[in-house]
């Protein structure tokens, strides 16, 4: 049985997410772009480990909705801190 590296997956998924925020100043927009380049890492990781399965589309549900989830929670500092407050 191959691995699917889930560590590697989470690791992704929370660097774009500081990215995205931290280039794209629209809140919502930047989570949106979170969950999109997050799918994006998954199906690339996957294709190139040849780790693909069944639940390959699952997967990328499932690490998009992280993903923006993430991105929310991940935007809060950055919303405030360009506030200035």
């Amino acid at each position: 049985m191959q691995e699917e590296h889930p560590f590697i997956v989470l690791l992704i998924t929370c660097m774009v997410a500081v990215v995205a925020h931290g280039y794209v100043r629209d809140y919502w927009r930047a989570c949106w772009i979170s969950a999109v380049c997050s799918v994006a890492a998954y199906a690339a990781l996957v294709s190139f480990t040849d780790t693909g399965n069944k639940f390959f589309v699952s997967g990328m549900i499932i690490v998009g909705l992280f993903g923006y989830g993430l991105a929310m929670v991940v935007g809060i500092p950055f919303s405030k801190s360009r506030r200035g407050g």
